[in-house]
């Protein structure tokens, strides 16, 4: 994850790109990252919440550090019943 993240703050420096993100990232890899970023925070991390699964933890900490939660199956999925 680092090693991607820091090819990703490369385009950005060099302005090939706008923003960037990450995706299905939990607070323990967030935090991870965090430790080698030289640019944060991510523009969004892009993860499963619906009502049937939450993550407020994560929620609250992407609220904290300034990233833009962007979910995917919102309202649950084919399997959630």
């Amino acid at each position: 994850r680092a090693e991607t993240w820091r090819a990703m703050e490369d385009a950005y420096r060099q302005g090939l790109v706008r923003a960037i993100g990450v995706s299905n990232m939990t607070v323990q890899h967030l935090r991870k990252l965090k430790e080698s970023a030289s640019i944060w925070p991510p523009a969004c991390n892009q993860v499963e919440v619906h009502p049937l699964y939450p993550q407020t933890d994560l929620l609250e900490y992407c609220q904290r550090e300034g990233i833009v939660v962007q979910a995917y199956a919102s309202l649950g999925g084919q399997d959630t019943g």
